[in-house]
């Protein structure tokens, strides 16, 4: 079974628990916390996950804002890898005054993009590394579960968009698989929006203002 449907399973056994409850999330709460990222449409050829924090404020009630840092890390089909530096915050909106409490956000992002093909005994391909500083929007859904006055887990899906034009290719041929990091402006190649599924652990640390 997979992680996304795990995480459904348990969250739904939760919300049966926390419906009704009271919310414990008021303004001027500040949290911080640690994620997991699982990009879940990633292009053929391509594996890998990533981990990440984050800080939020509530600004009232019923509006958060979050920032956040994710290091992810990409195997290319074993003709290369990915690592990404991504920097970014959103607009959180939850809904209800639950103890399990639905929301969406929305909000923009910055990565430090490094694609870096495997070397071998009689090709080292160390100078066809390329990066890219890459800008994007995102927005989402997920739910928060409140498990104490302190600690708390969400889970949530988070579409990104980027503004930029892939930088590279995994190509299948006879001879195997090769990433290739020349890729031409304006060149027609498959790629995919990144979507994440995300599981965070939150911990409230203070109240900065009544």
């Amino acid at each position: 079974m997979s992680i996304k449907y795990c995480c459904s399973i348990l969250f739904f056994m939760i919300g049966i628990l926390g419906y009704g409850q009271e919310n414990q999330d008021n303004a001027g709460d500040f949290q911080f916390g640690v994620r997991l990222n699982q990009n879940i449409n990633l292009p053929q050829y391509e594996e890998g996950f990533g981990i990440g924090v984050q800080a939020k404020v509530n600004v009232l009630d019923n509006l958060n804002i979050e920032i956040y840092s994710n290091i992810e890390t990409l195997d290319l089909g074993n003709v290369g890898n990915l690592k990404q530096n991504e920097f970014g915050f959103s607009a959180v909106v939850p809904f209800l005054n639950h103890k399990l409490s639905p929301f969406i956000f929305l909000g923009a992002n910055y990565s430090n993009i490094k694609v870096t093909p495997v070397s071998y005994l009689f090709s080292n391909r160390e100078s066809e590394s390329i990066a890219l500083n890459s800008f994007g929007l995102h927005a989402g859904i997920g739910a928060q579960y409140n498990l104490n006055d302190r600690l708390s887990i969400a889970l949530s899906y988070r579409f990104l968009y980027r503004f930029d034009q892939p930088i590279y290719e995994v190509q299948s041929s006879d001879f195997g698989l090769y990433l290739n990091t020349a890729v031409l402006p304006n060149t027609e190649i498959e790629s995919k929006d990144p979507m994440y599924l995300q599981f965070s652990l939150n911990y409230r640390i203070m109240k900065l203002w009544n």
